[in-house]
Order: C-alpha cells, then structure tokens, then sequence
C-alpha cells in the first residue's frame, strides 16, 4: 500500500478550495450513472461522467436512468436521484475558520442531503424546493417533489438533528427526530412517522439503475482488477476523490481540515509509520460540567451552592468507549456512569464513592451526551449532589413561530410529582391538579426580546368546607442563554386557615454558559436563580407578618412536543370585571373586594412581544365598610414604562406577575381613607392567569353550561399579597393584604350603539354559560361554581339573571342596561329563605363583528342563615336570539 505525499494532496486541497464561487468548479461527481447532464452557465449541456468538476450555477439532470452524487470540498454531498433537477447556486468554505455555506435550488425529483461542515454552520444550508426553503442542521435529509406516483412531496429526516421548512408564508415547520417526515399536500403540511415503503421506494431510487457504468468506455472485470497493477487501495488519488460517501455521520478530520470520506488511508497510513504499527486509542473526551452540592449540614431544603466548593465547574473526562467518566472537584476526584441514550431516559444510580460519600439517586440523560446527576450522599436525597453536563445548544435552534411544551420531572426531596417549585412542607394534596406542561414560546428571531416561558397549574381537593385549593404561576422570558422566572401563585391548606402566597426567582442552571442542552434544545435544568442563598423560594401567610422558611427545588426539562404557528388572536385593551376575598393581617379578618365598572379590570395584549398587562381595582366593602385594593400585572400601561413578567402564549394561555412600579398597587383599608401604598423595595405577590373549564365541572358547573364557542370571552384567576408602607416611616411595613384565588373576566365590551345599529335592537337574547367564585361561610373559605342563564331584551334594555346550584344556591333578579356608552347592565340579586340579596354588575361583549354575542359580569350577595356570602364573576355566550313582537 503506498503513501500519497502530504505536499501533493495539501496542494490539490488549496487549488480546490480557493476557488471563486462565480463560474468556478465547486464540487465533484464522486459517483455517477450515466444520462446524468449539466448545463454550465452560458455553455452547451454536456454529460456528466465520474471526477467531473461542479460548476457554480451549472443546471443538473437526470432522466429515468441518471444518477449522480455530488462531493464538496467540506464533506456535504447531493445525491441526485433520476428524473430530477438542482442547481447549485453558491458555495463558500473557510476551511481555517471551519466555516461553510451552500445554497441549492432542487427541482422535480428525488434527493439526498448528507451534511458535512455547511449542516454545522449556523444557517449554513439553504436548499429552495417547490415547497419552501429548507433548512437543515447536523442531518441527513431525504426529499421528494412532485413524483406523480400518487406520493405527496416529502422531507425525511433519517439520520442527525434537525431540518426546518420554511413555507411561502414565512411558518416554519421542525423535525427534529429521526423517522419522521414533513408531508406537503398542496396548502396542508403535517409531521408523520415517515413510512416503511417510502424509505425503500427511495432507496430503491437513489441505488442505481443496472447497466449504469459511471462513464467507463470499457467497464471493468473481475478479472482485469487482479490482472492489473494497480495499488490494492485507492489511495494514489487525492482525497475528493478517494472514496464516495456514504449516508452516516462522519468526525471532522483535523489534520487535512476536510470531512473524512469512509476508509481514508492516507491518515491511517500515517498513524501506522508513525507508531509503529497499530491505530492508538482515540483521546478521551471532555465533557464541561457543573457540580453543585449540599450548602447547609441541616439539609432537607434543597438549597445547594452558594460558595466555590459547593458550586463548581468541572470537567468530566471520558475515555473512548467507556462507560464512566471522571470529575475532579476540590475535594476530590468522582467517577460517574455515562449514558448514550438518544431518547430522554431515567437511569437508578447507586454505590457511587465520592469524598461526600456513597452516592445514590437517580440521572436522566437525553441525546447528545446530556445527564442530570440528581443524587444524594449517603442515599438520603435531602443531601443533595447535582450534577449536569451536556452539549450546548445555540440558541437561534430555538427562534421560530412555535410553542413548545416540556415536561418537568419531580423534585428528589419534595417528591410531589412534576409540580415546579413546591414544597412537600405545604401539605397541600395534589390529586386534583390541572397542570399545563412548560411551555416556551419562541422569539421571532435572536434576541429580538419576545421568547417567553410559562407553567401553570391549579388544584381544588374537595368542595365546601373541606376544600383545599392551590394555585402556582410561573412566568418569565427567554435569554441569550436560558431563562429566567417569576414564582408566583398561593394555596390554602383547610378552608378555616390563612392562605399563603408564593415568592421566588427560578432560571436554567447553565454550564459552561449554556442553559439549553442538545442541537434542538431538548433539554434544561431549573432552580432557584441564585443557588445557595435559602429564602430564594418561599411562601408568605396571609395572617402573619413572617415569611415561612426558604427552599429550593430542581427539575429536568424535556422537550415533549411544539405546536406551530399558535393562534394569538387578542390584541390591544379589553375591560371586564373581577372578585376577591381580601385578608387582613393585622385584624385577620376577610373583607369582599368586588370591582364596580368594566374600567376596573383592564387588560392589554401585545401579540408581537408575546406580553400582556393591565390592572385590577376591587372595591373592598363589608356592609358600610369602603375600602379599594388596586393591583398592576405584566406591562405597564397608562403612561407606566415599567414591565413585569408575562407570558402570552397563545389566545388561551397566557399569564403576568406584578409590574415592579410600586405606584401601581395600593390598598385603602376598611376603616380607613388613608391611602397604603405599597412599600419600596418589596415585591406584591399578584399574579394573574387565564382558566381552564378542566376543574369548573367538579366545583359545580353543569356540563351543559360549559360554553365551548365562548373564546372571545376570557376569564381566569388572579391573587396578591401586598405589603403597605407604615405612613410615619415608608421602610416599615404597615400592613399586608392577600387575595387568593380571585376571580376576572373580561371581553371587548360592546357600545350601546353597536346594539342600536344591529339585528337586536328589537330582540330578546338568552345566553347560557358558568359562574365561579369565592365563598366564606363561618369560619371557612373556599372555591365554587354553578351555572349562569340570563335573557335580555335589547328593545326595553332590561332582562333577568340568574344562577343556580352554587354552592347549594340559587338566586337571580332583574338586570337594567345603560343608556349610552358601553353596553352595561346591573341589578339586584334575592333568593331562597334566609337569603338577605346582593347585587349584579355586566356588560354584553362582541365576537368579533357578532354584537353582544357574549355576557359577562361579577355578583356579591349574602345570607344571614350560617352567615354565608360570595363574590365571583360570570361568563356565557349567547344561544339564540327572538325577534320582539311588540
């Protein structure tokens, strides 16, 4: 076997690289079948035979025989597959910098993309198709167009990372998972496992007709081959041309700054004069990772880091082929199993020695080399040893038009389930949560400022006086390298105790400067934001002026899905109303705030930062008692250029924390005129999120009355706790005010003379949907729901409402509408025996060009028997419409 000279391959490559891209050669036939044809720029066609130099903008085709496969000089190759076109219109390779680009037009026909340096540069390939632009990372893509054998145009990822098609509208499309296919029939575009057949009906193609001799006048034997002196190898020829490639990933070659094709000899020529005979092991590799371990004796928290040698990168060495690697931490070395597992997976881990001790716990790996070490020293997980290494994702994989939902798993030492940032010590039961999955909303574009991040979750456990009821927000937005989030939400553990309301910071643990782990960022790790700092989650009682001792919690994401193009259909400002139970510290009494006109529940969307704000006031009145609670969330609006965390993820989904503008939350108390702002420096707990029907049918709501054309009207939960400056020294608390679990609606509120000006000037409307809200009866306090059904006349502006099997009641009365102005009504309430009244504040709200398809509102009424009251809002759409006969 004989050695080419370095100098003479080194001299090749240099001639063969540094050439311009313009009518210039930019690749090689390495393997062809013959009625293979090229059109180069402003020359006759010629037929293409093996070795055959590419030129840039040259028109490619083949008939039902051809075959050809492309070489570049990084590795990417083009299979062209027979009655098929492509052109390959630019090419650019920086073999110093590692860097490639290449764009492609394909045409009609079948093809095969193999990634070499250009699948590893970001936006480094662009393929035009009939279908759209094509995009794709670290891949080996299968694509089909316009076959007229009854098989829709297709894009197959069977190997790598990920491809994306953008289509003539912008939308683009993602697979990331080998096996799967984008289908494009005509304006429909969906994901599917990619079938059976088609990859052997494309194999079948790309394969070779018999008879094709790649261009040899005279095909060789068999015997020719042993009679002829040529080298055993092919290793007298360049390396362009030394082997054809083949669809699997291929290392890069760092001595010759190329992809190396198959069985490269002259490599492995020179390692075997150079060491005597015999291939060394490869080097091991090493792997950036962070260790984060216990930071109090006491444990039980989940607090970790916070020092050097409780939060420390390191680097796990692993040597080619083993099933281990090594970290060195300042207090010694730790050996750890590692994983190669392509799917997210959960590993047992036991009897690891360590200087803290015998490890033992659980790692969750996922593709390219991410592990999550959730451990615990001696077995006992309340003494934390975490560790996490995997490959760093750039975040431009993540912009886009999609949402994508990741699945959380369990805290190690609170052991709740995938509830984010609990505590076990809260004793609230989780048996009847409704969780929303994490979700991530991308920016348009790096940087631009609109990723957003968002989980929620709600747990009602009982009804009546048995009830427990728990509600966790949490929200934030993306970053150049992760994210960060606002924990927010409250619980009540027995329906005749105080509340609590939840505080904290959450981000992505980042390694090496990398919140986000694999090419398509399928996976994170999240905490408290400031490891080792205890108090960083913690939750607030209603009834107290302490806070309840701080934890820490942590949880490995996993990419479980994306939904594209998500609809957000609210833009700009709608009104509504809302009701809360206001819970005073300082006397430990519930007061009920219930807002009095549609302008005290603001909302405000932006679709294109993905943000929402606004703010609520409550008038807070037990009998004679006045009072207001006023409380801002999201962005600031009304001249406020202050923004708080908010997420809005789609037109049903969406949530905000308190806006930090300190102005915007204040507080009258009930004996008082006295105006409590809140205090500098300390965060209100509001929160604000939208609801779900998926708890409303177990608290009351009859299946029927479950509106499910009503999405124009939105409605959901809000909260705070708000701590009040001392009026003689604004650093003194003096005073604080919860609400958990309020209520709002809220909708574009119809005018008087968009009634006057439609079809139900001279109609009666009825609308059916659903009532929930707050009650307290004695000394407890807790959720409920029931149903809603009013009728309307728009001629004499005055109708009934009434709603029933609320708690165990019914009551109703006449509502009377404005004249002029918004298209607003109210009235007074009564019921059964015993029931003292209360009172009805609504408006109608439009659907779009639909007037008045909608009512919403909120009620107050009490009961002296058992001394039971409630406030709590309603919603429902209209359900038919009868023409007056007077």
């Amino acid at each position: 076997m004989r050695i080419v000279s370095p100098l003479l391959s080194t001299a090749f490559f240099l001639t063969f690289l540094n050439c311009t891209a313009f009518a210039q050669p930019i690749g090689t036939a390495a393997a062809v079948n013959q009625d293979s044809r090229g059109t180069p720029p402003d020359r006759s066609i010629r037929t293409i035979v093996l070795g055959d130099k590419i030129i840039h903008n040259e028109r490619i085709e083949t008939n039902t025989k051809g075959l050809l496969q492309i070489l570049l000089a990084d590795g990417t190759t083009f299979t062209v597959g027979p009655d098929s076109h492509l052109t390959i219109d630019s090419f650019v390779y920086d073999p110093d910098a590692g860097a490639a680009k290449v764009t492609a037009s394909l045409g009609k026909g079948v093809f095969r993309f193999i990634g070499g340096k250009t699948s590893k540069t970001p936006d480094g390939v662009r393929l035009n198709t009939p279908v759209g632009t094509v995009g794709i990372r670290g891949a080996i893509a299968d694509m089909a167009f316009g076959l007229g054998n009854g098989t829709p145009s297709h894009i197959d990822l069977s190997y790598g990372d990920d491809i994306t098609l953008w289509r003539p509208d912008g939308k683009p499309i993602r697979l990331y998972k080998a096996g799967f296919s984008i289908v494009i029939e005509g304006s429909k575009v969906r994901v599917h496992r990619t079938p059976e057949w088609w990859t052997g009906f494309f194999q079948g193609l790309i394969s070779g007709a018999n008879g094709g001799g790649g261009g040899a006048p005279i095909k060789p034997t068999g015997a020719m081959v042993v009679a002829s002196t040529l080298p055993e190898t092919n290793s007298n020829f360049p390396l362009p041309l030394n082997s054809i490639p083949i669809p699997t990933t291929r290392p890069d070659n760092p001595d010759l700054g190329v992809v190396d094709q198959g069985n490269n000899d002259i490599i492995r020529q020179r390692v075997e004069n150079s060491s005597g005979g015999g291939e060394p092991p490869p080097p091991p590799s090493e792997r950036s990772m962070r260790v984060l371990t216990i930071s109090s004796e006491e444990g039980g928290d989940g607090v970790v880091g916070g020092s050097t040698d409780t939060d420390q990168p390191t680097t796990l060495i692993v040597q080619a082929g083993a099933d281990t690697g090594t970290a060195t931490l300042s207090q010694g070395t730790v050996t750890l199993p590692v994983y190669n597992d392509t799917a997210f997976a959960a590993h047992s881990v036991g009897g690891i020695a360590s200087p803290f001790g015998t490890l033992s716990g659980v790692a969750y790996s996922g593709p390219e080399g991410f592990t999550a070490y959730l451990l615990g020293m001696g077995g006992d997980p309340s003494l934390p040893f975490y560790a996490i290494t995997g490959t760093k994702t750039d975040m431009a994989a993540l912009t886009g038009n999609s949402v994508r939902r990741y699945s959380f798993t369990a805290d190690p030492i609170q052991g709740i389930g995938g509830v984010p940032f609990m505590s076990g010590a809260a004793g609230i039961g989780m048996s009847g949560i409704a969780s929303s999955d994490f979700l991530v909303a991308e920016p348009g574009s790096a940087g631009d400022g609109s990723g957003r991040v968002m989980q929620s979750w709600v747990a009602f456990n009982g009804t009546g006086a048995n009830q427990q009821s728990a509600i966790g927000v949490n929200v934030g937005a993306l970053d150049s390298s992760g994210f960060s989030l606002e924990r927010r939400g409250s619980y009540r553990v027995a329906s005749d105790g105080p509340s609590s309301v939840l505080f904290g910071q959450a981000a992505t643990l980042t390694v090496d400067g990398a919140g986000f782990f694999g090419t398509n960022g399928q996976n994170f790790v999240v905490s408290d934001d400031a490891p080792g700092q205890p108090g960083h989650f913690f939750d607030s009682s209603s009834d107290s002026f302490t806070s309840g001792t701080g934890f820490s919690t942590i949880h490995v994401g996993n990419l479980a899905g994306e939904v594209t193009n998500p609809a957000r259909s609210l833009s700009g400002t709608y009104q509504g109303f809302a009701t809360g139970v206001i819970e005073n510290a300082s006397t430990g009494g519930a007061v009920f705030g219930t807002s009095g006109s549609p302008s005290d529940m603001t909302i405000a969307f932006d679709p294109a930062r993905k943000s929402l704000g606004g703010s609520i006031t409550v008038d807070a009145q037990y009998y004679d008692d006045p009072g207001t609670m006023t409380v801002a969330f999201g962005d600031g609006i009304n001249g406020n250029t202050q923004n708080g965390a908010s997420a809005y993820i789609d037109s049903d989904t969406f949530a905000a924390t308190a806006n930090p503008n300190t102005a915007g939350t204040h507080v009258s108390s009930v004996d008082s005129s006295v105006v409590n702002y809140q205090r500098d420096g300390q965060p209100a707990g509001t929160y604000l999120v939208s609801g779900t029907p998926t708890n409303l049918t177990t608290l009351g709501v009859s299946t029927d009355h479950l509106c499910t054309t009503c999405d124009f009207l939105k409605w959901g939960w809000w909260g705070t706790q708000v701590q009040t400056a001392d009026p003689t020294n604004p650093s003194v608390e003096g005073g604080r005010f919860s609400v958990h679990l309020g209520t709002w609606v809220a909708g574009d509120i119809a005018n008087d003379a968009d009634i006057a000006n439609s079809d139900l000037v001279n109609a009666t409307g009825t609308f059916k949907g659903m009532a929930v809200g707050n009650v307290v009866s004695g000394e407890a306090s807790y959720v409920a729901a029931g149903d809603m059904d009013m009728t309307y006349n728009f001629g004499e502006r005055s109708g009934t409402l009434n709603i029933s099997n609320f708690d165990g009641h019914s009551f109703g009365g006449t509502m009377n509408g404005s004249v002029g102005g918004q298209a607003t009504f109210n009235g007074d309430l009564s019921g059964s025996s015993g029931f003292l009244g209360g009172s009805a504040n609504g408006a109608f709200v439009n659907n779009g060009s639909d007037v008045a398809a909608g009512a919403i509102g909120n009620f107050e009424v009490g009961a002296s028997e058992g001394d039971w009251r409630a406030n709590g809002v309603f919603a429902g759409g209209r359900t038919s419409v009868t023409p007056n006969t007077n």
